[in-house]
C-alpha cells in the first residue's frame, strides 16, 4: 500500500477529495475532509488499516456527492415542471 504507486494512488485520491471540498454543498464538506484527514495520518503512520479506512470515507463521499447531484437535479426539474418551463 506504501511506496511509489501507493502513495501517488493516495496523492490522487486526496487531490480529487480537495476539489470536491470547493463545492458549495451545505455539510458535504466533513466528509471529504475527514477522508483526507485519514489518509494523510496513513502516510504519516504507514498503517494500512488507516489506508483502507480513508479509502472507505472516499467512496462514502462519492456516494454523499452523487445523491446530492441527483437530488439537485431532481429539484430543478420539478421546479422547472411547476413554473411551466418544461
Amino acid at each position: 500500500m506504501f511506496g511509489v504507486v501507493g502513495d501517488a494512488g493516495i496523492g490522487v485520491i486526496c487531490s480529487l477529495l480537495a476539489a470536491v471540498l470547493i463545492l458549495p454543498i451545505p455539510l458535504g464538506n466533513m466528509l471529504p475532509a475527514l477522508a483526507i484527514a485519514v489518509l494523510a495520518f496513513s502516510l504519516v503512520q504507514r498503517d494500512g488499516l488507516l489506508v483502507i479506512a480513508g479509502y472507505g470515507l472516499a467512496l462514502a463521499s462519492l456516494a454523499l456527492l452523487v445523491l446530492s447531484g441527483s437530488l439537485v437535479v431532481e429539484a430543478v426539474t420539478r421546479l422547472g415542471a411547476m413554473l411551466g418551463l418544461w
